[in-house]
C-alpha cells in the first residue's frame, strides 16, 4: 500500500508540474507578444486575411454575462470596433470586433476612452460604441459563424492562446469544426470553439 500510495503521489505531482509549465508557457508567450506588436514586419500581399466574406450565420454571445463587462454596439451592425494599443484613432489596431462581443472594463472613461481585455488581448476601445452595464437592451449580435476549412495533408488548425505561431496550442481542430470569431485582424482571427476562447489562421476558415 505504502508503495503504491507514493507512485500515485509522484505521479500527481508530476502533474501538476506539467500544469504550471503549460500555464507558464502560454502566459510568456502572451507577455511576449504583447511585448513585440507593432514591431513585427509587415505581411506581405498574400499573407493579408481580409475577414469574412460573404454571407454567414450569426451567433449570440456564449458565456454568462460578466457584471465588470460591456458590448460592442456600433450603429451599424456592419461595422466592426477596433481595439487599440493605445486611447487614439492613430493608435495601432489589435483587432477589430462585432457587435455582441462581451469585452471587461478594466478602468474609468477618460476622453471617450476605456480600457478593456478581449480574452487575451487588452487595449482601449472608443466609449461611445460600448453598449455598458444598465444602459437598456444588448445589441444584436453580429458575430459570424465560419467552418475550419485546412488542406490534405493538415492534421487540424491550432487554437493558439495569443497571435504566434510559437505558442503551444490549447487544441487542434479538423475541417468543418464551426467557430465563432469575435474579431479579427489582418492574420489572425479571433474565435470562440467549444467554449474556449483564442486565435486561428484566418485564412483556413471559410
Amino acid at each position: 500500500m505504502k508503495g503504491n500510495w507514493m507512485e500515485n503521489w509522484a505521479e500527481k505531482k508530476t502533474d501538476l508540474r506539467a500544469m504550471r509549465w503549460l500555464a507558464w508557457a502560454l502566459a510568456l508567450c502572451v507577455s511576449l507578444l504583447s511585448l513585440s506588436q507593432g514591431l513585427a514586419a509587415p505581411l506581405s500581399a498574400g499573407d493579408i486575411w481580409r475577414g469574412p466574406q460573404g454571407e454567414h450565420a450569426v451567433a449570440p454571445w456564449p458565456f454568462d454575462p460578466r457584471p465588470d463587462s460591456a458590448l460592442v454596439s456600433n450603429p451599424n451592425p456592419g461595422d466592426r470596433l477596433h481595439l487599440r494599443a493605445q486611447p487614439g484613432k492613430e493608435a495601432l489596431s489589435l483587432g477589430r470586433y462585432y457587435n455582441g462581443v462581451q469585452v471587461q472594463l478594466l478602468g474609468p472613461e477618460q476622453e471617450g476612452w476605456v480600457p478593456v481585455r478581449v480574452g487575451t488581448l487588452t487595449g482601449f476601445m472608443m466609449a461611445r460604441f460600448l453598449k455598458m452595464p444598465g444602459q437598456g437592451l444588448a445589441p444584436l449580435s453580429a458575430m459570424p459563424v465560419m467552418q475550419v476549412n485546412i488542406p490534405a495533408g493538415m492534421d487540424g488548425l491550432p487554437l493558439m492562446a495569443a497571435q504566434s505561431t510559437d505558442c503551444p496550442p490549447l487544441g487542434q481542430y479538423g475541417n468543418g469544426t464551426p467557430v465563432i470569431v469575435m474579431g479579427f485582424d489582418s492574420m489572425w482571427a479571433h474565435v470562440i470553439v467549444e467554449g474556449q476562447t483564442g486565435f486561428m489562421l484566418g485564412r483556413h476558415l471559410k
